[in-house]
């Protein structure tokens, strides 16, 4: 019997001490949790308030200028650096009243690292803002949501008239660019979208000598290819070979084949079966034989003030 009973008591006595083992246990949790929680607000809130801060010293400093015209740059890794830093560099150095942002994600390259790399370049004391997304992402936090809360925040405050940045969707950080900007649209903010595809940027400091007022405009022309071919194969092949090979900076071109009458059967199977990877392809046929001068006068026709086409005869290479 006492046996029994000191048996009971130890038993009794081990399922209250688990008790306060387990409740222990999850209290701790409970508590890391929300410091865990509570530290990233405040990581969060900082590096926000920071941001913010630094917009405001921007915009006192330029009080002075009228009509000023923001240009903002959105950096994610060090390769977007490499070939967006010659462009923004050159925007930084236009002399119209012009002022040029460049925001970075944190993830790949951090704002101090790019700070110290524009100092190398003569007259690129461009202004940096950093999101730190490495050091204040939570574990659990989404880097889509991340990113598009940063951009939309900054785009509220400085309110560009262009944004410039990589065209890449499998990018995430560019995803969330593409978000901001649906974002901002929706609050009648007019900004200008310029997304280059990564290969192409290299090619683009031609961009920097157009105006502030040409790069608002920068999606509203429309740019067709019109091709008018009669029966000279060999020379279509090698026009469309160049036309294929050409940089269109992402656009969408709409390409139309205007085939002449008398086209011999190699001419009028090859526009058939060519495939065109940047935009429409149309193949026209004449009815009537009309001669080159129809052909060039009949083969475009307008729609509105901003479309434009560029007319090439299969012999020209």
């Amino acid at each position: 019997m006492n046996y029994s009973i000191s048996y009971r008591k130890r038993l009794c006595l081990t399922w209250i001490y688990r008790g306060i083992v387990r409740n222990r246990f999850i209290a701790g949790c409970l508590l890391m949790t929300v410091l865990i929680a509570t530290l990233y607000i405040h990581l969060n809130r900082s590096y926000t308030n920071s941001i913010s801060f630094q917009i405001q010293e921007i915009n006192k400093r330029k009080t002075h200028i009228s009509n000023i015209s923001n240009i903002i740059v959105v950096i994610d890794d060090e390769q977007h650096a490499n070939n967006l830093q010659p462009i923004y560099c050159n925007l930084h150095r236009k002399t119209e009243n012009v002022s040029t942002h460049v925001i970075v994600t944190g993830r790949g390259i951090s704002g101090k690292e790019l700070i110290k790399s524009n100092s190398l370049l003569p007259n690129c004391d461009i202004t940096v803002y950093d999101l730190e997304l490495q050091k204040s992402i939570f574990v659990n936090e989404n880097f889509l949501t991340s990113i598009f809360k940063g951009i939309s925040g900054i785009l509220n405050q400085i309110q560009p008239d262009v944004l410039i940045y990589i065209n890449d969707f499998k990018n995430e950080a560019m995803r969330a660019v593409d978000a901001a900007l649906v974002s901002a649209s929706q609050t009648n903010n007019t900004i200008t979208k310029i997304a280059l595809p990564l290969e192409h940027a290299k090619y683009m400091m031609w961009l920097t000598d157009l105006s502030i007022e040409a790069l608002k405009n920068w999606n509203t022309p429309n740019i067709q290819i019109q091709v008018i071919t009669q029966n000279r194969p060999s020379s279509l092949i090698r026009l469309m070979q160049s036309l294929g090979s050409s940089i269109y900076f992402g656009d969408d071109v709409h390409l139309t084949i205007n085939i002449d009458r008398s086209a011999d059967p190699i001419t009028v199977n090859y526009c058939q079966t060519f495939e065109w990877n940047f935009g429409q392809k149309s193949v026209r046929y004449r009815i009537k034989q009309g001669g080159l001068i129809n052909a060039v006068v009949e083969s475009y026709y307008p729609a509105t003030n901003d479309e434009y086409a560029i007319i090439l005869e299969d012999d020209i290479e």
